[in-house]
């Protein structure tokens, strides 16, 4: 049986190989994403949810491991030392969020600065401006 070796010596595809058409592009993720927007409904997505944490509770890892990467995210950065420090600053999520909010509206030039300014996300929720009145009763 005759082998068609389409590969280099690093493993990689040669150019000109037939075995498959590689990595779709962007574009084409991108039609596929909107054609599943227009298919999914909110309802959908709920039922989803509600069976994977329904799943996760029985012992289901697979579901769990789908839950934690939509609620924390692929790349969670918090740990359990960011949670202290921001109870012992009392920096609440909101502040957190309005934070991030107010990063994000930055242009890129100015969102560089800040980054240079700042070294965590703790650092960048201390930046905002309270009015102290709002911080104490009278």
């Amino acid at each position: 049986m005759n082998k068609i070796i389409d590969r280099n010596n690093k493993g990689q595809f040669v150019e000109g190989n037939k075995v498959g058409i590689g990595r779709p592009s962007r574009a084409i993720e991108l039609d596929y994403l909107r054609s599943l927007s227009d298919t999914i409904t909110v309802d959908d997505w709920r039922d989803i949810c509600s069976k994977a944490v329904k799943d996760a509770k029985a012992g289901n890892a697979k579901a769990r491991e789908w839950i934690t990467r939509h609620v924390l995210g692929s790349n969670p950065t918090a740990s359990l030392m960011d949670i202290a420090i921001r109870d012992a600053m009392n920096i609440t999520s909101e502040m957190d969020v309005q934070a991030k909010v107010e990063y994000l509206s930055l242009g890129h030039h100015d969102r560089v600065m800040a980054d240079l300014e700042v070294v965590d996300d703790v650092q960048r929720a201390q930046h905002i401006t309270i009015d102290m009145n709002d911080m104490f009763d009278d």
